[in-house]
């Protein structure tokens, strides 16, 4: 009995947790462009994008998303990095748009330029490509079952992660990593000895 009563004590707490922990939405982007000088630096960045080729990959509002735990951490739902960082995320871009889409399909960008600040709060690594603009962390938009996502996203990674410097991190659920700031693979906790790719084989190719 003491348990359930335990059970509903904590519910409310386990609800307010899940407020803190959301993806900002359309919705919350228009609200955001209407303080300070937001939308004319989310404007200049998407002409830029445009420019590179790559500004369709993902909705601009996903793209300045900072992480699900914004709010928790105290911090904005969106943010423009610096001017001297945008070519960093084109090349990453690329990759996604090039080699994870047409495997994965398409995908939602839940984390990519973080703050300093945000990426302590949130427990990012220490010299996450996120504070510089290289990274993105996302997720299928449809279903799709988490080994065959590993499964692909691994094959691209050993057959052209080195060719694309290909930064691949995999984590909890459907949630994964890409960066083009040089090639390596890593799992959850950020070491390349949880990769999830470390436990699948490459295929042996018989000699004839």
């Amino acid at each position: 009995m003491l348990k359930y009563v335990i059970l509903l004590m904590l519910l409310p707490m386990m609800g307010a947790c899940k407020q803190n922990e959301r993806n900002a939405d359309a919705l919350d982007y228009q609200l955001w462009t209407k303080k300070a000088d937001h939308a004319s630096k989310a404007k200049a960045l998407q002409n830029y994008l445009k420019n590179e080729g790559v500004d369709s990959v993902f909705p601009i509002h996903e793209l300045l998303r900072s992480d699900v735990k914004w709010k928790k951490c105290g911090a904005e739902p969106f943010s423009v990095p610096p001017q001297v960082e945008w070519p960093n995320i084109v090349p990453t871009l690329r990759i996604i748009r090039d080699q994870i889409i047409p495997l994965t399909g398409p995908v939602e960008a839940l984390s990519v330029y973080r703050q300093p600040q945000i990426n302590t709060c949130i427990k990012g690594a220490k010299r996450s490509q996120h504070m510089t603009f290289q990274a993105i962390d996302m997720q299928p938009r449809h279903p799709l079952d988490r080994d065959i996502m590993i499964s692909r996203l691994c094959k691209i990674s050993r057959e052209q992660g080195a060719k694309l410097n290909l930064g691949l991190g995999i984590y909890r659920a459907q949630r994964f990593h890409i960066d083009a700031a040089g090639y390596r693979k890593w799992g959850s906790d950020y070491k390349s000895s949880s990769s999830p790719c470390r436990s699948l084989v490459a295929p042996q190719h018989k000699s004839r």
